[in-house]
């Protein structure tokens, strides 16, 4: 009998783990304590570059649907002139 480990039984499987997005995010304003109360509330974005008010962001999701409600979400709490997925991939 062959000893089968979960290392053997996935060897070679793909997990799939989600979704990464690439948003560009605009904000009205751009203080340092905006920014930094906007990324402590989300566990999911991670911030990539910054210009002097665009932020270019990666916003993490199970799938393509819950980061398009982040991405939402993020336009109706924050000063936020714009939202735009630049990129979608799968992780």
């Amino acid at each position: 009998m062959a000893n089968l480990s979960l290392d053997k039984l996935s060897n070679g499987i793909a997990f799939f783990d989600g979704y990464c997005a690439e948003v560009e995010v605009e904000f009205n304003s751009s203080t340092h304590s905006e920014i930094a109360d906007f990324l402590d509330k989300y566990d999911s974005v991670q911030l990539v570059s910054a210009w002097t008010k665009t932020f270019l962001m990666k916003v993490y999701g199970s799938g393509k649907k819950e980061v398009e409600q982040i991405c939402a979400i993020i336009q109706e709490e924050y000063n936020v002139l714009s939202a735009e997925i630049v990129s979608l991939s799968e992780v």
